[in-house]
Formats: structure tokens, sequence, C-alpha cells
């Protein structure tokens, strides 16, 4: 699998699937690249259990709450109390 041209096919196609088999060969593959992750979760949020714990493992590596929440779209939302309270 080449994950860069899968990439890119992606980003061209949003109708295109992006499977929980293709991000653990991604993550497995390129365990510091965010991007498939983003895309995972941009393309499957439905899907509550399995996307809390993509998210909880990006958040850590992503230093930008709203360009994440952005990412996440409509749903994003779910994952508001997923962060502490940022100090005031």
């Amino acid at each position: 699998m080449d994950i860069a041209k899968d990439i890119r096919e992606i980003l061209a196609n949003s109708a295109h699937k992006v499977t929980k088999e293709w991000l653990d060969e991604a993550v497995a593959k390129y365990p510091y690249c965010t991007l498939p992750a983003l895309l995972y979760l941009h393309h499957n949020q439905d899907r509550e259990g399995l996307n809390e714990e993509i998210l909880s493992k990006l958040a850590i590596s992503f230093p930008d709450r709203k360009a994440l929440y952005d990412i996440l779209g409509e749903n994003a939302a779910k994952f508001t109390s997923f962060y502490p309270p940022e100090p005031e």
C-alpha cells in the first residue's frame, strides 16, 4: 500500500473510503504523521467509541484545538469535553 498515494486520492475525492484497516497500516508505517488519523476522523464521524480512542492519540500531537475542531466538522461538538478546561 502506498500511503502517500492514498492520501492524495482521499484529498482529491471526498467519497473515497477511509477504513480502520488503512488507518492502522498508515499509523504503523508513519507513527508520527497525524494526517491519516485526521482523514479517518473526518470520514468516519459517527463511530463514537473508536473515534474517541483515535482522537485521544491525535490530541497529544495536534496542538491547535480550533483547527482540530474545524477538521472534525459537524460532529466536533461530541469531543468538546475531551480537553480539560483552559486556565483563564
